[in-house]
């Protein structure tokens, strides 16, 4: 239900928060603990002349499969519009063009410090265990931080 998924993205803003206003702790020990990629060099990234994600033949084969599954396997699962041949041209360039800069992408994701928070990398409702308070509000807590 939606109230669940609402109180996972408010328990990751509010750790967000707090990492940012130094709540968590001694910034250089949180440190010790969880990766901060502040700092490092764009070329850790796959920065690169050319295509810095996976090979583009991988990739491809990769989007060639999802298509053969929404259109034929599986299609009685998926939306009519996924199996459009101009949908599919424009879903499959938009995957390349991604896939192309994919370094440079996570390279600005985390190169700004008024982007970059601690967070739980993997915030699904399989990651969390949720409880009712006294006031019958929906609490969670979280675990599997592993990366």
């Amino acid at each position: 239900p939606a109230e669940y998924y609402l109180a996972l993205i408010r328990c990751g803003a509010r750790m967000a928060g707090l990492f940012k206003s130094g709540a968590m702790g001694d910034p250089d020990v949180v440190a010790k603990h969880f990766e901060n990629m502040l700092g490092v060099p764009k070329e850790a990234f796959g920065v690169q002349p050319g295509c810095s994600g996976q090979p583009p033949k991988m990739l491809k084969s990769k989007v060639d499969q999802a298509l053969e599954l929404w259109s034929n396997t599986g299609a009685v699962l998926f939306p009519d519009f996924t199996k459009d041949p101009a949908w599919q041209t424009k879903f499959t360039a938009s995957m390349m063009k991604l896939n192309a800069y994919a370094g440079e992408s996570q390279y600005f994701f985390h190169h700004d410090d008024d982007y970059v928070s601690l967070a739980h990398s993997n915030m699904n409702v399989d990651n969390a265990y949720f409880w009712r308070n006294d006031k019958g509000e929906l609490e969670l807590g979280v675990f599997d931080w592993g990366g």
